[in-house]
């Protein structure tokens, strides 16, 4: 996804994830707040993200394996109003953004920005009416036919960019696709990276060491719903997924790292929010003194103690929707099964069903068609076998977006949702 620094080059790609396994557990950081984060992006000597209509820049943990606490606000960063992830490339200075689907190149010097040129998708100039900083002489570039381009990596080099889309000849919904750097400075026609690719979605392309991307997929063979995985870039492609802690059965979003560290962009927790590693505590083993205790001869009664069992910790669920819809964009049933398991376990577990919607349309049809999404899940829930005395539903229509700034199909996705967590 980007320039890597000399401690990332030095780092074994093969190792960028292992190394925090062991020993390590994932936690949100505390930068991390109340309001959804997004777009995890390397830059400079930290690691740059958004929220709302800021962008930030967190810097690397002094130690492999603390939590990142430092971070300062980047102007030039918020003023662009980018979508998701940008990659950047430190050797020229420039960084490419996504803006309303179309990659622009931007000077970290001077800030200008221009399009970047794609052979093949030849985009057209249309008023530009944003307020981001993205206007290119005051006006905006669209492609025809073309949804969207997201996400943008960078190799090491500077000359193959990666991004995500859904174009022509692709294996099916969202793609990570690949473009060559041309002498003349624009870029070939993109190349589908086959190998990682699927008929399910695939986005958040990160590119380490030049030899393994990173990417995010919601295929069959998740934890539950998007995951990260990663593949060679060279020889014999192996595709795998990442291991829990890293991922989790939430959806697991952008993943980015070096040597000091790695982050993965989550809603485990019920919140997009970033996640690190951290050290795990090493259990504190008391040696026992000798001490001479009197012994009492007289009998004593036994009682056996009583053991109440604690409910434990369920982490939440979460089903995406089809735009204006009812329908899930894939099967839950494992989401669903896991939920039945918890309640016949716990049967005094009460459920809570919230329904949420993207920000377009009107607030009384948002809430109605929230209402309707939390309907689609609690009729699932008691066709498999839970009592409606364990449920109850709320509809927020669009009051709690996860992602309050989206304005690209990927983003409006992540809006489009239902959570069901324990509340009591």
């Amino acid at each position: 996804m980007i320039l890597l620094s000399a401690l990332a080059l030095a780092t074994s790609a093969q190792a960028l994830e292992r190394q925090f396994a062991k020993g390590y557990e994932y936690a949100s950081l505390p930068v991390c707040t109340n309001e959804a984060e997004s777009g995890l992006s390397l830059y400079k000597d930290g690691v740059a993200y958004a929220r709302k209509d800021s962008s930030f820049i967190l810097s690397m943990p002094d130690s492999v394996g603390q939590a990142s606490t430092k971070q300062v606000n980047d102007e030039m960063l918020s003023d662009l109003r980018y979508d998701g992830q940008f990659a950047y490339d430190e050797k020229n200075q420039v960084i490419y953004v996504s803006h309303e689907g179309l990659l622009y190149s931007v000077s970290t010097v001077n800030g200008k920005s221009a399009p970047v040129q794609i052979e093949g998708l030849s985009a057209h100039r249309e008023e530009f009416a944003s307020g981001s900083s993205l206007a290119y002489r005051r006006w905006r570039y669209k492609v025809p036919g073309v949804t969207g381009l997201y996400n943008p990596a960078l190799n090491s080099k500077g000359d193959k960019l990666y991004f995500s889309a859904e174009l022509a000849g692709g294996k099916g919904g969202t793609d990570i696709w690949m473009v060559t750097k041309k002498s003349d400075g624009s870029w070939s026609a993109p190349a589908n990276v086959a190998s990682v690719n699927s008929k399910s979605n695939e986005d958040y392309p990160f590119i380490a060491g030049d030899s393994l991307l990173y990417f995010s997929s919601d295929r069959p063979d998740t934890l539950a719903g998007w995951n990260v995985f990663r593949s060679r870039l060279k020889g014999k492609p192996e595709v795998a997924m990442l291991p829990e802690g890293i991922n989790s059965k939430g959806n697991d979003y952008n993943f980015v790292g070096n040597g000091k560290a790695v982050y993965v962009l989550s809603d485990r927790d019920g919140n997009v929010d970033v996640f690190g590693p951290v050290k795990k505590e090493e259990p504190v083993v008391e040696t026992p003194v000798d001490t001479v205790v009197p012994v009492d001869t007289t009998p004593a009664i036994k009682e056996e103690p009583k053991v109440e069992e604690k409910m434990p910790e369920f982490e939440p669920c979460t089903f995406y929707f089809k735009f204006d819809k009812t329908e899930f964009v894939k099967n839950y049933d494992a989401e669903i099964k896991r939920t039945v398991a918890f309640i016949n376990h716990y049967s005094d577990a009460v459920i809570e069903i919230s329904g949420h919607t993207d920000v377009r349309g009107g607030d009384a049809y948002n809430q109605d068609l929230a209402q309707r999404r939390c309907k689609a899940v609690y009729d699932c829930l008691v066709k498999a076998g839970v009592s409606p005395k364990n449920l109850r539903s709320v509809g927020y229509g669009k009051s709690q977006l996860a992602l309050p700034n989206a304005n690209d199909a990927q983003s409006h996705l992540l809006n489009r949702r239902v959570i069901i967590k324990v509340v009591q």
